[in-house]
């Protein structure tokens, strides 16, 4: 038997339960959001989505696209509000920026531009339960405007306005959101030999099978090889990364990139600039328990930006530009 139960909920409701609801690997919680993200990430609810994708056109207003999403409270069997989940056909969650994403229509925060923010939904399906297909960028744009401007907007019932948290957790409040594009991936699904499961995910062996120094030394050449303004995505593909989503499709996890080291948040790291998105990824090998980074690569606004020695964070962020 369940845990809990569901009901709709509204945004005014859902935008303060956010900063009081997380959810985590053991929350009661799980099992329900689980069900709630594989219901849009099967197959066939991606080819149910799929039409409504190519028919995409850049310069579109969300909110006259059929784009569409639900979002529900989780109550215990006592009441008891123990989670919030959203879900859209063909729809990924932990690539999208989640409920708020979909309650924004935004997505996850992707990029910038001075006065421009961009944002991206993932659509696809899961492989194995548990295995994430990406298979559509819908990237999104919008203009900056400060919290004034967005709340004379919203008494006058505009369209297309909204708020996200910034990398700091700042607000950022935005107006004029409209589609930027829409990129089709050739993201491979893993053959059913490959596909990863929790507990080959949060072994030590699992880990060290990619982390070694001799992975390291082969995966080298490659990193070096690896071209500036690459999507982030094709980056994954081209290391042959595999992303599992475990945890209710809340979070993504990249496994299998040799070198990679996706654990430690203290050598894998994102920074917001007005000139741009920033994210730091470690790439090195494990002493013992230890992780040892030797190579940063640079991401900006999504996209491959430079392969460098790994430092530290402060010289690391020069490389950003001044």
């Amino acid at each position: 038997m369940r845990s809990g139960r569901m009901r709709p909920v509204f945004l005014a409701a859902l935008c303060l339960l956010l900063q009081a609801c997380a959810t985590t690997a053991t929350d009661p919680a799980l099992e329900l959001k689980q069900t709630e993200f594989l219901k849009g990430a099967k197959r066939e609810a991606f080819e149910r989505a799929e039409p409504v994708l190519r028919g995409l056109r850049a310069g579109q207003p969300m909110d006259k696209t059929e784009l569409r999403w639900s979002a529900n409270e989780i109550l215990s069997n006592t009441g008891k509000l123990i989670g919030v989940v959203a879900w859209g056909d063909g729809w990924i969650p932990s690539l999208s920026g989640g409920v708020t994403g979909a309650l924004s229509k935004f997505g996850a925060l992707a990029g910038r531009d001075d006065r421009v923010i961009y944002g991206q939904h993932v659509y696809g399906f899961v492989w194995g339960d548990m295995n994430v297909v990406p298979r559509y960028v819908v990237t999104t744009e919008a203009e900056l405007c400060d919290r004034a401007d967005y709340e004379r907007l919203d008494a006058g019932h505009a369209g297309n306005i909204g708020q996200i948290n910034g990398e700091d957790g700042a607000p950022l409040y935005f107006k004029n959101l409209h589609i930027a594009g829409v990129r089709e991936t050739d993201f491979p699904a893993p053959p059913a030999s490959s596909t990863v499961h929790l507990a080959e995910l949060t072994s030590s062996g699992y880990r060290r099978s990619y982390l070694s120094v001799e992975q390291f030394r082969a995966v080298e050449p490659q990193l070096e090889q690896l071209t500036p303004g690459t999507p982030l995505l094709d980056v994954v593909r081209s290391l042959g990364g595999v992303l599992v989503s475990p945890y209710g499709g809340e979070q993504v996890v990249i496994m299998g990139m040799k070198g990679f080291l996706n654990v430690s948040s203290r050598y894998r790291w994102v920074r917001l600039r007005p000139d741009g998105l920033f994210a730091v990824w470690p790439f090195g090998y494990l002493d013992g328990e230890r992780e040892i980074p030797k190579v940063a690569v640079l991401f900006k606004n999504g996209s491959l930006f430079k392969v460098v020695p790994y430092d530290s964070r402060e010289e690391l962020e020069k490389q950003f530009g001044p």
